[in-house]
């Protein structure tokens, strides 16, 4: 009886042991969706520069293959986007990519707006979806507000 108590208890202990040294292991973020902002906007006679910051909170890279997101001001459709685009988001890092593109009549009115400081600030609403190489679709989005760059006309963040 004392031999079976005793291995019951040995293989017990030895579960246990197994159960909380596994939770001491290193613990890998990986497909969570990264943070995306707006890094900035350049306004031009008929297209603007739209750079987004993607942070990446993963412990390993996001290789994406496509990209698409709709951005809208004050309510109003600026641009949508969906194409394939090929960047590399290091584990725990961020990398900014910049698009070319046509501003909506209604959104560069409101650029424009914001130009002339008519309106102090515009609220803006990003979101989107990053086409992954390893991981399923990471879905982002995010709002905040955009200002003028003093000193630089057409410029915004």
């Amino acid at each position: 009886m004392v031999t079976r108590k005793a291995s019951f208890t040995a293989l017990l202990t030895a579960c246990l042991a197994s159960v909380f040294l596994s939770a001491c292991g290193p613990k890998l973020v990986r497909g969570e969706s990264p943070f995306v902002s707006i890094q900035g906007i350049e306004l031009g006679e008929e297209n603007m520069t739209l750079r987004l910051r993607i942070r990446n909170i993963n412990d390993v890279a996001i290789e994406t293959t496509n990209i698409q997101f709709d951005l809208d001001l004050e309510g109003e459709a600026l641009v949508a986007y969906n194409q394939p685009q090929r960047a590399n988001v290091i584990a725990s890092g961020a990398e900014t990519l910049s698009f070319e593109l046509a501003p909506s009549e209604a959104g560069k009115a409101l650029l424009l707006s914001l130009q002339n400081r008519e309106v102090p600030n515009l609220e803006y609403r990003l979101s989107g979806e990053l086409g992954t190489v390893d991981d399923p679709t990471l879905t982002f989005s995010g709002n905040g507000r955009i200002y003028p760059v003093p000193g630089r006309p057409g410029q915004f963040r």
